[in-house]
């Protein structure tokens, strides 16, 4: 699993490839949280590359989610497939996160 991750102005753009699962949940855990603790507190996750998400991916999102809003942050998703949109809304995680259609709705929501 990669996770590159970009800046466009105040929005730092995580963009996880492949599968988000219990094999990988501690590193992109690691990723994101070394992020926010420095500063980062304006997150778009794309997610237009991502395969998987499994129950541990769901709660690593859960836990940054936490983290960022606990500290007067914000982060939202975007680009998702159709079956990891149906994952979110099964699991009522669409009701924890904005989910965007497209990165540029994303960028906007959060500029």
């Amino acid at each position: 699993m990669e996770m590159k991750s970009t800046k466009e102005g105040d929005v730092l753009i995580f963009e996880p490839e492949g599968r988000i699962d219990g094999t990988n949940a501690r590193d992109v855990e690691t990723a994101f949280l070394d992020k926010v603790r420095g500063g980062e507190l304006v997150i778009l996750v794309d997610f237009s590359e991502v395969d998987f998400i499994s129950s541990a991916g769901l709660r690593v999102l859960l836990m940054v989610a936490k983290e960022v809003k606990a500290r007067s942050g914000r982060i939202e998703l975007c680009s998702m497939r159709d079956y990891l949109k149906e994952v979110f809304e099964v699991s009522g995680f669409n009701a924890i996160f904005q989910i965007h259609e497209a990165r540029s709705d994303g960028l906007e929501s959060l500029s």
